[in-house]
Protein backbone atom coordinates (compact mmCIF):
# COMPACT_ATOMS: atom_id res chain seq x y z
CA UNK A 1 0.00 0.00 0.00
CA UNK A 2 1.40 3.39 -1.08
CA UNK A 3 1.29 6.01 1.39
CA UNK A 4 0.33 9.26 -0.78
CA UNK A 5 1.62 12.40 0.48
CA UNK A 6 2.29 16.08 -1.13
CA UNK A 7 5.42 16.80 -2.46
CA UNK A 8 5.10 20.00 -4.39
CA UNK A 9 8.61 20.72 -4.26
CA UNK A 10 9.41 17.68 -5.95
CA UNK A 11 6.60 17.81 -8.47
CA UNK A 12 7.55 21.69 -9.78
CA UNK A 13 11.05 20.07 -10.12
CA UNK A 14 9.82 16.81 -12.17
CA UNK A 15 7.46 19.02 -13.99
CA UNK A 16 10.67 21.51 -14.98
CA UNK A 17 12.64 18.75 -16.19
CA UNK A 18 9.67 17.64 -18.58
CA UNK A 19 8.99 14.41 -16.39
CA UNK A 20 5.00 13.26 -16.43
CA UNK A 21 3.58 13.19 -12.87
CA UNK A 22 0.20 12.20 -11.27
CA UNK A 23 -1.17 14.71 -8.84
CA UNK A 24 0.02 12.71 -5.74
CA UNK A 25 3.09 10.96 -5.85
CA UNK A 26 3.39 7.70 -3.14
CA UNK A 27 5.91 8.53 -0.40
CA UNK A 28 9.38 6.24 -0.89
CA UNK A 29 12.12 6.00 1.95
CA UNK A 30 15.95 6.60 1.89
CA UNK A 31 17.54 4.01 4.23
CA UNK A 32 21.25 3.64 3.15
CA UNK A 33 23.45 5.62 0.88
CA UNK A 34 25.89 2.37 0.24
CA UNK A 35 29.77 3.79 -0.83
CA UNK A 36 30.94 0.85 -2.79
CA UNK A 37 34.64 0.44 -2.44
CA UNK A 38 35.18 4.12 -2.24
CA UNK A 39 34.51 4.22 -6.30
CA UNK A 40 31.00 4.83 -6.16
CA UNK A 41 27.30 5.72 -3.80
CA UNK A 42 24.59 3.49 -4.48
CA UNK A 43 20.82 4.39 -2.33
CA UNK A 44 19.39 1.78 -0.62
CA UNK A 45 15.12 2.32 -0.68
CA UNK A 46 11.99 0.67 0.91
CA UNK A 47 8.49 2.10 1.83
CA UNK A 48 8.17 4.07 4.90
CA UNK A 49 6.71 0.43 6.43
CA UNK A 50 9.79 -0.96 5.41
CA UNK A 51 8.17 -3.59 3.27
CA UNK A 52 9.86 -3.71 0.12
CA UNK A 53 8.95 -1.42 -3.01
CA UNK A 54 7.62 -2.63 -6.45
CA UNK A 55 9.58 -3.75 -8.41
CA UNK A 56 7.47 -3.67 -11.71
CA UNK A 57 8.32 0.16 -11.48
CA UNK A 58 11.54 2.11 -13.03
CA UNK A 59 13.71 3.73 -10.92
CA UNK A 60 15.96 6.72 -11.24
CA UNK A 61 18.57 8.45 -9.03
CA UNK A 62 18.83 12.08 -9.09
CA UNK A 63 21.48 13.88 -7.85
CA UNK A 64 21.15 18.09 -7.24
CA UNK A 65 23.85 20.50 -6.01
CA UNK A 66 22.28 24.21 -5.46
CA UNK A 67 19.14 23.51 -7.56
CA UNK A 68 21.06 22.18 -10.78
CA UNK A 69 21.08 18.36 -11.79
CA UNK A 70 24.47 16.65 -11.44
CA UNK A 71 23.70 13.28 -11.78
CA UNK A 72 20.62 11.41 -13.42
CA UNK A 73 20.66 7.77 -13.93
CA UNK A 74 17.60 6.22 -15.68
CA UNK A 75 16.26 2.86 -15.82
CA UNK A 76 18.49 1.44 -12.76
CA UNK A 77 18.34 -2.20 -11.48
CA UNK A 78 17.37 -2.40 -8.11
CA UNK A 79 18.77 -5.78 -6.45
CA UNK A 80 18.25 -6.72 -2.78
CA UNK A 81 21.02 -5.29 -0.23
CA UNK A 82 21.91 -8.74 1.42
CA UNK A 83 24.80 -7.21 3.42
CA UNK A 84 23.14 -5.45 6.30
CA UNK A 85 20.44 -6.54 8.63
CA UNK A 86 17.26 -4.87 6.47
CA UNK A 87 15.56 -5.97 3.16
CA UNK A 88 16.73 -3.60 1.07
CA UNK A 89 17.01 -2.69 -2.24
CA UNK A 90 19.41 -0.44 -4.06
CA UNK A 91 20.06 1.19 -7.31
CA UNK A 92 22.70 0.53 -9.44
CA UNK A 93 25.99 3.18 -8.41
CA UNK A 94 26.79 6.53 -9.22
CA UNK A 95 30.18 7.40 -9.86
CA UNK A 96 31.91 9.31 -7.00
CA UNK A 97 33.61 11.16 -9.67
CA UNK A 98 30.80 12.86 -10.97
CA UNK A 99 29.51 14.18 -7.83
CA UNK A 100 30.89 16.75 -5.61
CA UNK A 101 30.56 15.19 -2.45
CA UNK A 102 32.47 17.81 -0.46
CA UNK A 103 28.91 19.94 0.34
CA UNK A 104 25.45 19.08 0.64
CA UNK A 105 23.65 17.74 -1.77
CA UNK A 106 20.03 16.70 -2.43
CA UNK A 107 18.88 13.12 -3.49
CA UNK A 108 15.77 12.29 -5.72
CA UNK A 109 14.71 8.87 -6.28
CA UNK A 110 11.96 8.23 -8.60
CA UNK A 111 9.70 5.30 -9.25
CA UNK A 112 7.91 5.28 -12.57
CA UNK A 113 5.17 3.44 -14.18
CA UNK A 114 5.01 1.87 -17.72
CA UNK A 115 3.44 4.98 -18.83
CA UNK A 116 6.26 6.97 -17.21
CA UNK A 117 4.49 8.79 -14.69
CA UNK A 118 6.58 9.26 -11.52
CA UNK A 119 4.02 7.36 -9.19
CA UNK A 120 6.15 7.57 -6.14
CA UNK A 121 9.74 9.21 -4.93
CA UNK A 122 12.14 10.35 -2.49
CA UNK A 123 13.93 13.42 -1.60
CA UNK A 124 16.60 13.65 0.88
CA UNK A 125 19.62 16.00 1.27
CA UNK A 126 22.79 14.55 2.23
CA UNK A 127 26.34 15.41 2.77
CA UNK A 128 28.34 12.20 1.43
CA UNK A 129 31.08 10.82 4.18
CA UNK A 130 34.08 9.47 2.09
CA UNK A 131 34.89 7.04 4.54
CA UNK A 132 38.03 4.41 2.87
CA UNK A 133 37.74 0.77 4.89
CA UNK A 134 41.00 -1.38 4.86
CA UNK A 135 40.51 -5.29 6.00
CA UNK A 136 43.44 -7.01 6.44
CA UNK A 137 44.18 -10.43 7.95
CA UNK A 138 46.26 -10.00 11.57
CA UNK A 139 46.34 -13.59 12.06
CA UNK A 140 44.73 -17.86 11.66
CA UNK A 141 41.78 -16.09 13.60
CA UNK A 142 41.93 -12.42 13.17
CA UNK A 143 40.94 -9.76 10.96
CA UNK A 144 41.65 -6.01 11.86
CA UNK A 145 39.15 -3.25 10.31
CA UNK A 146 40.03 0.09 10.11
CA UNK A 147 39.19 3.86 8.36
CA UNK A 148 39.66 7.45 8.77
CA UNK A 149 37.05 9.22 11.59
CA UNK A 150 35.09 12.49 11.28
CA UNK A 151 35.23 13.80 14.50
CA UNK A 152 31.32 13.76 16.07
CA UNK A 153 30.46 10.66 13.87
CA UNK A 154 28.98 6.81 15.59
CA UNK A 155 29.74 3.91 13.87
CA UNK A 156 28.88 0.14 13.42
CA UNK A 157 30.96 -2.49 11.66
CA UNK A 158 29.21 -5.49 9.55
CA UNK A 159 31.79 -8.43 9.02
CA UNK A 160 30.51 -10.66 5.96
CA UNK A 161 32.11 -13.56 3.98
CA UNK A 162 31.75 -15.61 0.47
CA UNK A 163 32.73 -19.35 1.73
CA UNK A 164 35.16 -21.14 -0.02
CA UNK A 165 32.97 -23.60 -1.79
CA UNK A 166 36.16 -26.04 -1.71
CA UNK A 167 37.80 -25.44 1.87
CA UNK A 168 34.34 -24.99 4.06
CA UNK A 169 31.71 -22.70 4.87
CA UNK A 170 31.14 -19.81 7.08
CA UNK A 171 29.22 -19.94 10.19
CA UNK A 172 24.97 -19.92 9.80
CA UNK A 173 23.12 -16.66 9.56
CA UNK A 174 20.02 -15.41 9.67
CA UNK A 175 20.62 -12.59 7.44
CA UNK A 176 18.93 -13.11 3.93
CA UNK A 177 19.35 -15.93 1.48
CA UNK A 178 19.62 -13.74 -1.94
CA UNK A 179 21.89 -15.22 -4.12
CA UNK A 180 24.83 -12.82 -6.26
CA UNK A 181 26.56 -14.49 -9.58
CA UNK A 182 30.10 -14.90 -10.10
CA UNK A 183 30.91 -16.42 -12.89
CA UNK A 184 29.59 -20.18 -13.00
CA UNK A 185 29.60 -20.27 -9.28
CA UNK A 186 26.59 -19.32 -6.88
CA UNK A 187 27.96 -17.67 -3.60
CA UNK A 188 25.82 -16.62 -0.69
CA UNK A 189 27.05 -13.59 0.98
CA UNK A 190 26.47 -14.05 5.21
CA UNK A 191 26.86 -11.56 7.80
CA UNK A 192 28.89 -13.07 10.01
CA UNK A 193 29.31 -10.21 13.17
CA UNK A 194 27.43 -7.00 13.97
CA UNK A 195 29.33 -4.65 16.33
CA UNK A 196 27.76 -2.10 18.42
CA UNK A 197 28.71 1.60 18.85
CA UNK A 198 32.24 1.87 17.38
CA UNK A 199 34.99 3.50 20.03
CA UNK A 200 36.99 5.79 17.76
CA UNK A 201 40.51 6.78 19.74
CA UNK A 202 42.78 9.36 19.39
CA UNK A 203 41.47 9.73 16.18
CA UNK A 204 41.69 6.76 14.78
CA UNK A 205 38.87 3.52 14.38
CA UNK A 206 39.56 0.48 14.47
CA UNK A 207 37.69 -2.85 14.82
CA UNK A 208 38.68 -6.35 15.50
CA UNK A 209 36.80 -9.45 14.15
CA UNK A 210 38.05 -12.22 16.41
CA UNK A 211 37.35 -16.12 16.13
CA UNK A 212 37.76 -18.83 13.71
CA UNK A 213 37.99 -17.92 9.99
CA UNK A 214 37.20 -20.00 7.68
CA UNK A 215 38.77 -20.29 3.88
CA UNK A 216 37.19 -18.03 1.48
CA UNK A 217 36.54 -13.99 1.11
CA UNK A 218 35.51 -11.60 3.61
CA UNK A 219 34.85 -8.12 3.68
CA UNK A 220 33.43 -5.33 5.76
CA UNK A 221 31.00 -2.76 6.02
CA UNK A 222 31.40 0.49 7.98
CA UNK A 223 27.80 2.27 9.14
CA UNK A 224 27.79 5.92 9.53
CA UNK A 225 24.91 5.45 11.91
CA UNK A 226 25.10 9.22 13.45
CA UNK A 227 21.92 10.65 11.42
CA UNK A 228 18.85 8.64 9.80
CA UNK A 229 20.13 7.65 6.42
CA UNK A 230 22.68 5.56 7.10
CA UNK A 231 25.54 6.26 5.14
CA UNK A 232 28.11 2.77 4.49
CA UNK A 233 31.36 2.34 3.17
CA UNK A 234 32.30 -1.12 2.13
CA UNK A 235 35.91 -2.73 1.41
CA UNK A 236 37.09 -4.78 -1.64
CA UNK A 237 37.02 -8.13 -1.00
CA UNK A 238 39.93 -9.84 0.94
CA UNK A 239 40.95 -13.60 0.64
CA UNK A 240 41.74 -15.11 4.03
CA UNK A 241 43.85 -17.51 3.97
CA UNK A 242 45.23 -20.68 7.18
CA UNK A 243 49.34 -20.17 5.55
CA UNK A 244 49.86 -19.04 9.70
CA UNK A 245 51.92 -20.39 11.88
CA UNK A 246 50.65 -20.49 15.34
CA UNK A 247 53.13 -19.32 18.29
CA UNK A 248 53.11 -21.33 21.40
CA UNK A 249 52.43 -17.92 24.30
CA UNK A 250 54.10 -19.16 27.41
CA UNK A 251 53.17 -17.10 30.05
CA UNK A 252 51.53 -13.68 31.09
CA UNK A 253 51.85 -11.11 33.85
CA UNK A 254 49.64 -8.66 34.94
CA UNK A 255 51.46 -5.77 37.08
CA UNK A 256 49.58 -3.22 38.91
CA UNK A 257 51.41 -0.16 40.06
CA UNK A 258 50.19 2.83 42.59
CA UNK A 259 47.25 0.43 43.58
CA UNK A 260 46.34 3.21 46.44
CA UNK A 261 45.59 5.66 43.78
CA UNK A 262 42.01 6.26 42.60
CA UNK A 263 42.94 4.29 38.77
CA UNK A 264 46.13 2.16 39.55
CA UNK A 265 48.01 1.71 36.73
CA UNK A 266 48.46 -1.72 34.87
CA UNK A 267 51.42 -2.95 32.75
CA UNK A 268 50.50 -6.68 30.33
CA UNK A 269 53.68 -8.66 29.59
CA UNK A 270 53.83 -11.85 27.57
CA UNK A 271 56.63 -14.26 26.00
CA UNK A 272 56.37 -16.62 24.22
CA UNK A 273 58.07 -19.79 23.29
CA UNK A 274 60.58 -19.82 20.13
CA UNK A 275 59.62 -22.93 17.68
CA UNK A 276 61.61 -24.43 15.40
CA UNK A 277 62.59 -22.56 12.57
CA UNK A 278 61.72 -19.30 13.69
CA UNK A 279 65.00 -16.98 14.28
CA UNK A 280 63.60 -13.44 13.96
CA UNK A 281 61.86 -11.99 16.78
CA UNK A 282 61.50 -8.70 15.31
CA UNK A 283 58.51 -7.36 13.73
CA UNK A 284 56.11 -8.76 16.37
CA UNK A 285 52.97 -7.02 17.68
CA UNK A 286 50.70 -7.79 20.73
CA UNK A 287 47.82 -6.34 21.00
CA UNK A 288 45.34 -6.40 24.26
CA UNK A 289 41.34 -6.41 22.78
CA UNK A 290 38.73 -6.05 24.62
CA UNK A 291 36.38 -8.99 24.59
CA UNK A 292 33.01 -6.87 25.14
CA UNK A 293 33.96 -4.25 22.26
CA UNK A 294 36.95 -5.42 19.84
CA UNK A 295 37.30 -1.34 18.66
CA UNK A 296 38.80 -0.64 22.58
CA UNK A 297 42.09 -2.29 22.23
CA UNK A 298 45.64 -1.84 23.45
CA UNK A 299 48.72 -2.29 21.05
CA UNK A 300 52.75 -2.66 22.24
CA UNK A 301 54.68 -0.07 21.46
CA UNK A 302 57.15 0.22 18.29
CA UNK A 303 60.42 -1.99 19.38
CA UNK A 304 58.58 -2.89 23.36
CA UNK A 305 57.93 -6.58 21.92
CA UNK A 306 60.62 -8.58 21.80
CA UNK A 307 58.29 -11.72 22.68
CA UNK A 308 61.43 -14.85 22.91
CA UNK A 309 63.51 -12.50 25.23
CA UNK A 310 62.10 -9.81 27.38
CA UNK A 311 58.35 -10.47 26.41
CA UNK A 312 56.23 -7.75 24.93
CA UNK A 313 55.14 -5.20 27.06
CA UNK A 314 51.31 -3.67 26.96
CA UNK A 315 51.02 -0.27 29.17
CA UNK A 316 47.67 0.81 30.79
CA UNK A 317 45.33 -2.32 30.47
CA UNK A 318 43.12 -0.37 33.10
CA UNK A 319 42.20 1.84 30.40
CA UNK A 320 39.98 -1.09 29.07
CA UNK A 321 36.57 -0.30 30.23
CA UNK A 322 33.25 -1.81 29.84
CA UNK A 323 31.13 -0.51 26.88
CA UNK A 324 27.90 0.73 29.31
CA UNK A 325 30.48 2.64 31.75
CA UNK A 326 34.15 3.11 33.47
CA UNK A 327 34.43 -0.54 34.84
CA UNK A 328 37.34 -2.09 34.10
CA UNK A 329 37.16 -5.40 32.40
CA UNK A 330 38.00 -9.14 32.78
CA UNK A 331 37.82 -10.79 29.59
CA UNK A 332 40.32 -9.62 27.12
CA UNK A 333 41.98 -11.40 24.07
CA UNK A 334 45.73 -11.35 23.42
CA UNK A 335 46.90 -11.03 19.83
CA UNK A 336 50.55 -11.95 19.27
CA UNK A 337 51.55 -11.35 15.47
CA UNK A 338 54.29 -11.37 12.91
CA UNK A 339 52.85 -10.62 9.23
CA UNK A 340 55.98 -10.83 7.70
CA UNK A 341 56.43 -14.39 8.85
CA UNK A 342 53.05 -15.23 8.88
CA UNK A 343 52.97 -16.20 12.74
CA UNK A 344 50.46 -15.56 15.42
CA UNK A 345 48.53 -16.50 17.90
CA UNK A 346 45.48 -15.78 20.12
CA UNK A 347 44.38 -16.59 23.38
CA UNK A 348 41.76 -15.22 26.23
CA UNK A 349 43.21 -13.57 29.19
CA UNK A 350 41.48 -12.78 32.16
CA UNK A 351 42.23 -9.85 34.31
CA UNK A 352 40.54 -10.91 37.56
CA UNK A 353 41.20 -7.29 39.60
CA UNK A 354 43.41 -8.75 42.42
CA UNK A 355 42.75 -6.12 45.65
CA UNK A 356 44.88 -6.35 49.00
CA UNK A 357 43.02 -5.11 51.96
CA UNK A 358 43.91 -4.90 55.78
CA UNK A 359 41.33 -7.12 57.78
CA UNK A 360 43.37 -7.07 60.86
CA UNK A 361 46.43 -6.55 62.67
CA UNK A 362 49.43 -8.09 60.65
CA UNK A 363 46.26 -9.48 58.57
CA UNK A 364 45.27 -9.02 54.96
CA UNK A 365 42.76 -10.21 52.51
CA UNK A 366 44.12 -11.07 48.74
CA UNK A 367 40.53 -11.41 46.85
CA UNK A 368 40.13 -11.82 42.68
CA UNK A 369 37.23 -11.60 40.51
CA UNK A 370 35.50 -15.42 39.90
CA UNK A 371 35.86 -16.38 36.73
CA UNK A 372 33.62 -18.97 34.35
CA UNK A 373 35.17 -21.84 35.20
CA UNK A 374 36.50 -23.47 38.76
CA UNK A 375 40.34 -23.17 38.74
CA UNK A 376 42.83 -23.46 41.14
CA UNK A 377 44.87 -20.62 42.47
CA UNK A 378 48.39 -20.48 43.82
CA UNK A 379 48.38 -17.22 45.74
CA UNK A 380 51.66 -15.70 47.21
CA UNK A 381 52.97 -13.04 49.40
CA UNK A 382 56.77 -12.04 48.17
CA UNK A 383 58.52 -9.45 50.71
CA UNK A 384 60.62 -6.81 49.46
CA UNK A 385 63.11 -7.98 52.21
CA UNK A 386 63.86 -10.83 50.84
CA UNK A 387 63.24 -14.61 52.24
CA UNK A 388 60.56 -17.46 51.32
CA UNK A 389 57.40 -16.65 49.80
CA UNK A 390 54.13 -17.48 51.36
CA UNK A 391 51.70 -19.23 49.84
CA UNK A 392 48.42 -20.60 49.98
CA UNK A 393 46.43 -22.80 46.84
CA UNK A 394 42.68 -21.99 46.78
CA UNK A 395 40.12 -23.53 44.46
CA UNK A 396 37.29 -21.32 43.19
CA UNK A 397 34.71 -20.21 40.32
CA UNK A 398 31.45 -19.46 39.76
CA UNK A 399 29.91 -22.49 42.09
CA UNK A 400 33.00 -21.78 44.73
CA UNK A 401 33.09 -19.79 47.51
CA UNK A 402 34.57 -16.10 47.10
CA UNK A 403 37.78 -16.04 45.70
CA UNK A 404 39.84 -14.95 48.54
CA UNK A 405 43.16 -15.97 50.53
CA UNK A 406 43.53 -14.40 54.34
CA UNK A 407 46.84 -14.09 55.79
CA UNK A 408 47.87 -13.70 59.17
CA UNK A 409 50.92 -12.47 61.55
CA UNK A 410 52.64 -10.37 58.83
CA UNK A 411 55.54 -8.40 59.89
CA UNK A 412 55.72 -4.50 58.86
CA UNK A 413 57.31 -3.74 55.58
CA UNK A 414 56.22 -3.83 51.83
CA UNK A 415 55.07 -6.91 49.77
CA UNK A 416 54.04 -8.21 46.38
CA UNK A 417 51.03 -9.96 46.08
CA UNK A 418 51.00 -12.48 42.86
CA UNK A 419 47.76 -14.26 42.24
CA UNK A 420 48.79 -17.78 39.38
CA UNK A 421 46.59 -19.84 37.51
CA UNK A 422 46.88 -22.50 34.82
CA UNK A 423 44.22 -20.89 32.07
CA UNK A 424 44.28 -21.02 28.26
CA UNK A 425 47.87 -19.48 28.97
CA UNK A 426 49.54 -19.66 32.48
CA UNK A 427 48.55 -15.87 33.99
CA UNK A 428 50.40 -14.49 36.84
CA UNK A 429 48.30 -11.31 38.39
CA UNK A 430 50.79 -8.75 40.73
CA UNK A 431 49.47 -6.28 43.45
CA UNK A 432 52.14 -4.10 45.59
CA UNK A 433 50.96 -3.49 49.10
CA UNK A 434 52.04 -2.14 52.61
CA UNK A 435 51.14 -3.62 56.08
CA UNK A 436 51.62 -0.97 58.61
CA UNK A 437 50.10 -2.12 61.37
CA UNK A 438 51.66 -6.06 61.79
CA UNK A 439 54.39 -6.95 63.65
CA UNK A 440 58.11 -6.30 62.96
CA UNK A 441 60.76 -8.83 61.73
CA UNK A 442 63.14 -8.42 64.71
CA UNK A 443 66.07 -10.63 65.67
CA UNK A 444 68.18 -10.88 68.70
CA UNK A 445 69.04 -8.88 70.18
CA UNK A 446 65.99 -6.68 69.32
CA UNK A 447 62.64 -7.32 69.84
CA UNK A 448 58.68 -6.41 68.55
CA UNK A 449 57.72 -3.97 70.85
CA UNK A 450 54.63 -2.06 69.85
CA UNK A 451 55.55 -2.43 66.15
CA UNK A 452 58.77 -1.50 66.12
CA UNK A 453 62.35 -3.65 66.96
CA UNK A 454 63.77 -2.25 70.29
CA UNK A 455 65.94 -3.68 72.71
CA UNK A 456 66.03 -1.88 76.27
CA UNK A 457 69.68 -2.74 77.70
CA UNK A 458 69.77 -2.17 81.65
CA UNK A 459 73.58 -3.21 82.10
CA UNK A 460 75.55 -1.07 80.18
CA UNK A 461 75.47 2.66 81.25
CA UNK A 462 76.94 5.49 79.53
CA UNK A 463 76.83 9.47 77.86
CA UNK A 464 74.19 10.01 75.52
CA UNK A 465 77.13 10.07 73.10
CA UNK A 466 78.38 6.53 74.09
CA UNK A 467 74.88 5.06 74.29
CA UNK A 468 74.31 6.42 70.81
CA UNK A 469 77.51 4.53 69.68
CA UNK A 470 76.52 1.68 71.72
CA UNK A 471 73.30 1.34 69.56
CA UNK A 472 74.82 2.32 66.21
CA UNK A 473 77.15 -0.54 66.67
CA UNK A 474 74.31 -3.12 67.40
CA UNK A 475 72.49 -1.44 63.65
CA UNK A 476 70.16 0.91 65.34
CA UNK A 477 70.06 3.73 66.86
CA UNK A 478 68.86 5.57 69.85
CA UNK A 479 64.85 5.35 70.13
CA UNK A 480 62.39 7.94 68.92
CA UNK A 481 59.38 7.95 70.89
CA UNK A 482 56.87 10.33 68.96
CA UNK A 483 54.46 8.27 69.14
CA UNK A 484 52.20 7.70 72.75
CA UNK A 485 51.00 4.07 71.95
CA UNK A 486 55.05 3.45 71.56
CA UNK A 487 56.54 5.27 74.81
CA UNK A 488 53.25 3.67 76.74
CA UNK A 489 55.11 0.22 75.37
CA UNK A 490 58.69 1.04 76.36
CA UNK A 491 58.04 2.26 79.84
CA UNK A 492 55.57 -0.23 80.55
CA UNK A 493 58.25 -3.01 79.05
CA UNK A 494 60.61 -1.05 81.75
CA UNK A 495 58.33 -1.77 84.30
CA UNK A 496 57.01 -5.15 84.14
CA UNK A 497 61.03 -6.49 83.64
CA UNK A 498 62.23 -5.38 86.91
CA UNK A 499 64.56 -2.62 85.40
CA UNK A 500 62.69 0.47 86.13
CA UNK A 501 65.81 1.73 88.58
CA UNK A 502 67.63 3.39 85.60
CA UNK A 503 66.92 6.33 83.89
CA UNK A 504 67.09 5.68 79.45
CA UNK A 505 69.04 7.47 77.01
CA UNK A 506 66.20 8.32 74.06
CA UNK A 507 67.20 10.15 70.61
CA UNK A 508 66.32 14.10 71.03
CA UNK A 509 67.86 16.46 71.81
CA UNK A 510 68.56 20.68 71.45
CA UNK A 511 72.07 20.67 71.09
CA UNK A 512 72.03 21.76 66.99
CA UNK A 513 69.59 24.66 68.36
CA UNK A 514 69.18 25.72 72.02
CA UNK A 515 65.67 24.93 73.13
CA UNK A 516 64.65 23.00 69.56
CA UNK A 517 64.92 19.45 70.15
CA UNK A 518 64.44 17.12 67.44
CA UNK A 519 65.21 13.27 67.04
CA UNK A 520 68.14 12.11 65.28
CA UNK A 521 65.98 12.31 61.69
CA UNK A 522 65.54 15.78 62.41
CA UNK A 523 61.86 15.84 62.79
CA UNK A 524 60.62 18.37 65.84
CA UNK A 525 60.08 16.61 69.40
CA UNK A 526 56.45 17.00 70.42
CA UNK A 527 56.21 19.40 73.53
CA UNK A 528 53.53 19.28 76.21
CA UNK A 529 50.72 16.10 77.63
CA UNK A 530 51.60 13.15 77.89
CA UNK A 531 55.57 13.23 76.96
CA UNK A 532 56.96 15.31 79.03
CA UNK A 533 57.27 15.50 83.19
CA UNK A 534 56.36 18.61 84.46
CA UNK A 535 58.02 21.86 85.35
CA UNK A 536 56.73 24.18 87.37
CA UNK A 537 52.86 22.64 86.79
CA UNK A 538 53.27 22.28 82.97
CA UNK A 539 54.63 19.50 81.08
CA UNK A 540 57.47 20.46 79.27
CA UNK A 541 61.43 21.01 79.13
CA UNK A 542 62.96 22.60 81.81
CA UNK A 543 64.71 25.16 78.74
CA UNK A 544 68.11 24.92 80.61
CA UNK A 545 71.31 25.65 78.66
CA UNK A 546 73.22 22.50 80.45
CA UNK A 547 70.26 20.03 79.88
CA UNK A 548 70.37 19.25 76.28
CA UNK A 549 69.55 15.37 75.60
CA UNK A 550 66.43 13.48 76.49
CA UNK A 551 66.04 10.55 78.77
CA UNK A 552 63.13 8.89 80.05
CA UNK A 553 63.32 9.89 84.03
CA UNK A 554 63.56 7.09 86.64
CA UNK A 555 62.37 9.45 89.02
CA UNK A 556 59.45 10.72 87.39
CA UNK A 557 58.16 7.18 86.18
CA UNK A 558 60.60 7.44 83.06
CA UNK A 559 58.21 10.70 81.41
CA UNK A 560 60.74 12.89 78.85
CA UNK A 561 63.15 14.74 81.19
CA UNK A 562 66.12 17.50 79.56
CA UNK A 563 69.65 15.68 81.19
CA UNK A 564 72.99 17.05 80.82
CA UNK A 565 74.24 15.11 77.69
CA UNK A 566 77.02 13.52 80.18
CA UNK A 567 74.70 12.02 82.25
CA UNK A 568 75.49 7.93 83.24
CA UNK A 569 71.95 6.31 81.74
CA UNK A 570 71.37 3.22 80.22
CA UNK A 571 69.57 2.76 76.43
CA UNK A 572 66.84 2.48 74.68
CA UNK A 573 67.86 1.41 70.90
CA UNK A 574 65.78 1.01 68.09
CA UNK A 575 66.66 -1.05 65.10
CA UNK A 576 67.13 0.93 61.84
CA UNK A 577 64.63 -0.45 59.13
Amino acid sequence: MWHLVPMLLALSLYETWGYSTQDQVGELSVRRIVNIEAQGVSPCITLPDGSAPNLALRYETVFLKDGRELVNMTDLHCEPDVTGPWNLYCSAPVSLSELYFADDLVLMVLARSEDNLVVAAAEEELSLKNVTVDLRQEGQEALRVGWNQEPGRTYFVQIWTVPSQAHGSAPPTNFGDSRHHFGNRTETPQVVEVSGNVRCKNGQCLYYFLGLIDCGEYAVEVLDVTENIFQTSRSRRHSVDQHWTGLTIERVVIETSSPDSQRPLKTLTTTARTDEGLLVEEGFRAVLINALDPSDFLESDEGDCLPFTIGCKINDVQTLTHPSGEDQVTALQLLLTQQDQAFSSLVPVEDLQVRVTSVGPGSVQVSWEKTGVSLQFLVQLLSDKGGPAISLTVTCGNKAPNCQAVFDELVNGDYTAMVSYEGAVETQLTVPFQVKNGGVDCQLPFEDLAGHCVMVDAVILGTWDEVRLFCHQLGGQLAKLDDLEFMYHVAKYIRDNGIDNHSYWIGGSDTASEGDFTWLDGERVKEGTPYWSYVNGTQRPAFDSSLNCIALGQPVFHYFVDSSCSDSNAAVCEKVV
